[in-house]
């Protein structure tokens, strides 16, 4: 679930010193790049977590284009399985 991610997200940003206050409510969703950068309608929850990192880090975007999507999966795939389990 995604919720589960973004927790473990928020969890790992402020243990690592980069405090992310949760807002629950008062969301506003907005495009990061114009134009869209995806051609496909597969790769959506790559260009979601890409973006989600790119901020975390703190850019307002991410740099990547479409041909690096597979590279940047492979990448994500390390990442979340070196994330702690939250229980």
């Amino acid at each position: 679930e995604i919720m589960t991610f973004v927790t473990r997200l928020v969890l790992v940003a402020n243990q690592n010193g980069r405090p992310l206050p949760v807002i629950t409510s008062g969301w506003t969703a907005r495009p990061t790049v114009n134009p869209p950068r995806q051609t496909n309608g597969v790769d959506c929850g790559v260009w979601v977590i890409a973006n989600i990192a790119a901020v975390l880090s703190g850019f307002t975007v991410t740099g990547i284009q479409e041909y690096d999507v597979s590279s940047v999966r492979q990448s994500l795939l390390k990442v979340l399985a070196a994330l702690p389990v939250v229980t």
